[in-house]
């Protein structure tokens, strides 16, 4: 179907963005600093994402939708401005660059707040998972990408099928319009400002929803290791022509998107699904396969 095409080809070409402006990305960027390799690492983000997903139920619940939504758009414009920023510096004078990422990020977050529909959400997606997918590969050895993969597919399964909270999370995202997901419209003149019913509302009824939806990290996580599989790999042996890095993060993507086609199999049917399990999965299956190809070895070192 059309969608699912749509959000394939959203999945792919964002990690490959990735990929293809990490090297503007310098080591002040890495997000723990200079020791890429160290497993603890990984550890330390899931506690970030465990602390701030708690933070973000807690807050829509004493706070309320309009806090939240200020808190993810100011978050959002500045990811934006951060992101752009290193990619036109690549082709603009210093002064234009800064100018010109914070008139985006600006837009942006402007249209975001007051016409946040489908598309609007879907291009900031865009930007901030193409970034980010670079940024995180950077930050993220082989070792502590491959164990971060992992232990992110488990959490993700948990806390769809047994604590519900990941479903009341992006409960809370579809009803302030919040840009952490992409929408796909699965038909012509389908409009996400007019929606009637959260999505508890359309699980507890079983009805066809009107769109795809995909969280953006469904695309950063398996995407970092994209990214630190061609930072981070030797260019030799090369591999049918094609640096060894490359060929081993082609690889790897391919993994991915065949976890992508699993994953909408099943979401077709019309159930919420845990998206990482099966991206993770494949994504880091074909890391091996690929790291075994190339090299004849899992190559997790610089």
């Amino acid at each position: 179907m059309p969608a699912v095409a749509a959000l394939g080809s959203i999945f792919t070409l964002s990690i490959l963005g990735g990929v293809a402006i990490s090297a503007l990305y310098g080591a002040e960027y890495r997000v723990f600093g200079p020791d890429v390799n160290n497993p603890v690492i990984s550890l330390e983000y899931i506690a970030l994402i465990l602390a701030f997903t708690a933070g973000v139920l807690l807050a829509a619940r004493y706070l309320g939708g309009k806090f939240i939504k200020v808190l993810f758009l100011g978050i959002t414009g500045f990811t934006i401005y951060f992101v752009l920023l290193p990619v036109l510096y690549a082709g603009f004078p210093v002064d234009a660059a800064v100018y010109a990422a914070l008139g985006l990020a600006a837009l942006l977050t402007l249209l975001l707040w007051k016409y946040p529909e489908w598309w609007v959400i879907d291009i900031s997606g865009v930007l901030m998972s193409v970034g980010l997918c670079a940024i995180l590969g950077i930050s993220f050895g082989i070792l502590p990408a491959l164990l971060l993969l992992a232990l992110l597919a488990v959490y993700d399964a948990i806390a769809v099928y047994r604590t519900k909270h990941m479903i009341a999370l992006a409960d809370t995202v579809m009803s302030e319009s919040l840009p952490i997901m992409f929408v796909i419209p699965k038909r012509a003149g389908y409009s996400f400002l007019k929606k009637t019913k959260s999505l508890k509302e359309q699980i507890a009824s079983g009805e066809e929803r009107e769109a795809l939806f995909m969280g953006l990290g469904d695309v950063i996580i398996p995407g970092a290791l994209v990214v630190s599989a061609f930072n981070f790999l030797e260019t030799s042996p090369a591999f049918f022509g094609v640096a060894g890095n490359l060929a081993v993060a082609l690889v790897t993507l391919a993994g991915g998107v065949a976890g992508f086609c699993a994953l909408m199999y099943f979401v077709l049917k019309g159930n919420p699904q845990a998206g990482l399990p099966l991206l993770n999965g494949g994504t880091i299956a074909a890391f091996l396969i690929g790291s075994f190809a190339v090299f004849g070895r899992i190559a997790i070192n610089l």
